[in-house]
């Protein structure tokens, strides 16, 4: 099962130089901010979009969102255009104590 949940929501890591925290404050906290959102391939997307049209804001995508902009803190795998098979939201598993 935890495979399943692994595999519904890999790792995503972002590395930036140590000189955008100072540069890009907003940037930056937005980017934070979102750690702990659900977020999408459609997100990084969105995101490196972002990167390549700043200081203009990147275009709308229908479930996309830049992770340089706050993400809903009650954001569904609906709304972030994740199928119901491979949604995390919700899934719970039992965790054997030693």
């Amino acid at each position: 099962f935890q495979a399943a949940v692994e595999f519904s929501n890999p790792l995503l890591s972002i590395v930036l130089p140590s000189w955008f925290a100072s540069d890009h404050p907003q940037l930056h906290a937005s980017l934070k901010g979102n750690q702990q959102s659900l977020t999408t391939p459609y997100d990084l997307h969105s995101t490196l979009l972002h990167l390549q049209t700043y200081p203009r804001a990147p275009p709308r995508h229908p479930y996309g969102r830049s992770l340089f902009d706050p993400l809903p803190e009650d954001r569904k795998c609906e709304a972030a255009g994740v199928p119901s098979k491979f949604c995390p939201c919700g899934m719970t598993f039992a965790v054997e104590s030693r």
